[in-house]
């Protein structure tokens, strides 16, 4: 499914970016003898290596309820069933709103 191919594809990120950190870092304190740049590029590493964050996490259905997007919501269902195996089907559930 999508969200296993989302969880896969998240999971090579993060090896990668996790390979590449460490050397990248070693470099960094080769080569920059002042702590101000330090804390600097160490800043757009941490920037560039947690970018995939704002990519590929799943916004939570509670917060596309509140939106009242209920077709978005149910995506968002459907993808984190999916990521947690769980056997639900959406499209026999009707959300309702509990306010009226």
């Amino acid at each position: 499914t999508d969200a296993r191919q989302l969880q896969k594809s998240h999971q090579r990120f993060r090896t990668v970016m996790w390979a590449l950190g460490y050397p990248i870092v070693a470099a960094m304190g080769y080569h920059v003898y002042s702590w101000n740049y330090m804390f600097l590029m160490t800043s757009i590493v941490l920037l560039v290596t947690r970018i995939h964050i704002f990519i590929f996490v799943i916004e939570s259905p509670r917060f596309y309820l509140i939106k009242n997007d209920v077709e978005t919501a149910k995506k968002s269902f459907k993808a984190l069933a999916a990521l947690t195996k769980a056997n639900l089907d959406f499209d026999k559930i009707d959300i309702v709103d509990a306010g009226k």
